[in-house]
């Protein structure tokens, strides 16, 4: 953790990490299709944020900022503080105005180094252009809390509701399979319509706490992983998701990729197989002890919806 502690009205907050979750130059075919419009708007930078509560008890916040330099390159970059403090105390101006001033300095400085490396005589981007934009970022975080915290109160809680998924070679099948699929869809083959597809799965599961969920599932690789009851529902949704995309119509698109990761015919099976036991074992659980965190036997047409 980077010993980079600020105070302010006696909140105490360390920046925990910061990482580049992708980068994406344009290509030549998508500068084709750039309409007069996106031409104008040259560097646009788009905040989102989620929050969660650390092993240690104290409160995550991430800061994720999508910079889209038109022509050049996509890429969204997270910042990640460990606060402590209450809920009040931290959706507030003076605390989240210097919380956007970081991630928008670090994902601006992430951008720069990956696209020097690819065009040596590219102008670096200056992170002090975007500071007016900062006021309206942290107001509109404010606005999207106030909707969120009661949930939140309830479904974030490490005290109640934990859902424990052991570190076996069943569960770490399931769970890395399932973002293998997720990542063509949504994220990697260009054959779909990656932005059609990121809005209408991420208007279900908001991008920021999907990238939250995806990081604390694929800790099973190293240890048992802890859900809490949020992530643990949306879980469920992503493994659907993925097995539908196995079912229908999009598998002779997905292969090529599928095969270039090692994920072939014989483990698409197998995957089918554990991922439907793990649904259907949980649906019966839910029903055998009344829990009431929504319901798992709602489904998404995803294959209707995904292009």
């Amino acid at each position: 953790m980077t010993n980079n502690t600020a105070e302010n009205n006696k909140i105490n907050s360390n920046l925990y990490e910061s990482l580049v979750l992708w980068f994406n130059p344009y290509n030549e075919e998508e500068k084709s299709l750039l309409t007069d419009d996106e031409y104008d708007i040259k560097v646009g930078v788009f905040p989102y944020f989620d929050y969660e509560i650390a092993t240690t008890g104290q409160w995550l916040v991430h800061i994720d900022i999508d910079i889209d330099f038109v022509t050049k390159a996509k890429t969204r970059v997270r910042t990640s503080y460990e606060v402590s403090c209450s809920f009040e105390q931290l959706f507030t101006h003076d605390v989240l105005n210097l919380f956007y001033e970081k991630a928008i300095e670090l994902s601006i400085a992430g951008f720069n180094d990956r696209y020097q490396k690819l065009d040596a005589a590219y102008e670096p981007l200056n992170a002090e252009v975007f500071s007016e934009h900062i006021p309206r970022f942290a107001d509109d975080t404010i606005k999207q809390f106030i909707t969120r915290k009661e949930n939140d109160t309830f479904f974030l809680s490490k005290e109640i509701n934990l859902i424990k998924i052991p570190k076996n070679d069943f569960f770490r099948f399931i769970i890395t399979a399932t973002f293998v699929i997720m990542d063509e869809v949504l994220y990697n083959n260009k054959s779909f319509n990656l932005q059609h597809n990121q809005e209408v799965f991420h208007a279900v599961i908001p991008s920021a706490h999907y990238y939250t969920i995806r990081f604390n599932c694929l800790d099973i690789l190293e240890e048992d992983v802890t859900l809490v009851m949020s992530h643990n529902i949306a879980f469920h949704i992503f493994v659907d998701f993925a097995i539908q995309m196995l079912l229908d119509r999009h598998l002779d698109t997905l292969m090529p990729g599928f095969l270039a990761r090692g994920f072939n015919t014989e483990q698409q099976q197998k995957f089918i197989k554990f991922a439907t036991q793990f649904l259907d074992e949980s649906r019966k659980h839910q029903k055998e002890m009344e829990i009431e965190f929504g319901n798992l036997d709602e489904r998404y047409d995803w294959n209707a919806m995904i292009k």
